[in-house]
């Protein structure tokens, strides 16, 4: 192996594009009470974000409802990848403030005194 192959090439480093951020302010926010769907085709995963509506109960009680679709978000695997390190991050941070805990199953759950209704 020569001297100049092992090195990388100025060239190299420098084909990586700088982006930089650009909010949109027309951009809205969804909300989402489940996630429906997770599907990953070893290129892009697919997530179906979804939103419960509820019927009037009427007046024998009966609580019936649907799911509605809300987002359907597209991540290319390198977005992915992002995605698993930040969860990851505020997984450590939320389990640290005492906000989640470990499940024997290796899933987060509320801590114990804390509630997930809005």
């Amino acid at each position: 192996m020569s001297e100049q192959s092992a090195k990388p090439s100025p060239t190299s480093a420098s084909r990586q594009p700088r982006l930089r951020y650009q909010d949109r302010h027309d951009l809205d926010e969804t909300f989402a009470d489940s996630i429906r769907s997770c599907v990953f085709d070893g290129q892009l995963m697919r997530i179906e974000f979804t939103v419960s509506r509820f019927d009037d109960p009427g007046a024998l009680g009966v609580l019936e409802g649907r799911q509605v679709p809300a987002c359907r978000l597209v991540l290319n695997r390198t977005a992915l990848a992002d995605l698993f390190n930040r969860l990851g991050q505020l997984s450590n941070v939320l389990k640290q403030a005492g906000v989640v805990s470990d499940q024997a199953g290796g899933g987060a759950t509320p801590a114990s005194g804390t509630s997930t209704k809005n």
